[in-house]
């Protein structure tokens, strides 16, 4: 069994709170649902995981680029290009899931 992560324990509690405790559990559950439901239609909306894959596509494009023009770089070289790269990365995915 994998581990659950913190949506889905919360919808676990809140399961088990509605099959032991009726009413209380009962609206901590629709309370979770309906965010949840919520949250995935943004998610669709937004395209976020499309934009973001996008992304890391483009920065590994231009790695791959820096390598084939300069196939003599030091590794020195080689990793401050792919530190700028991949802290550019963070920075539009950042912006894209703020």
């Amino acid at each position: 069994m994998k581990p659950l992560d913190n949506i889905e324990l919360l919808s676990e509690m809140a399961l088990f709170s509605f099959l032991n405790e009726g009413d209380a559990g009962k609206e901590g559950l629709m309370f979770l649902s309906g965010a949840k439901v919520v949250h995935e239609l943004y998610r669709r909306y937004t395209q976020t995981d499309t934009i973001i894959e996008a992304l890391r596509a483009d920065a590994i494009r231009k790695i791959s680029a820096y390598v084939e023009k300069n196939p003599r770089a030091s590794t020195d070289d080689q990793a401050r290009e792919i530190k700028k790269q991949i802290d550019d990365f963070a920075v539009k995915v950042a912006v894209v899931s703020a």
